[in-house]
């Protein structure tokens, strides 16, 4: 499960869902895309 988590957190902060794709510092991605998750959850 663990690995399923780290592959998930690598994708996001690739780009690879649109997720957090509206910020526009990289940095910040990974963060707007747990808002975003948590918004959806």
């Amino acid at each position: 499960m663990v690995i399923r988590g780290h592959a998930f957190m690598q994708n996001v902060r690739r780009g690879h869902y649109e997720l957090g794709v509206e910020v526009e510092d990289q940095r910040l991605r990974l963060a707007a895309a747990l808002d975003d998750l948590a918004e959806v959850i």
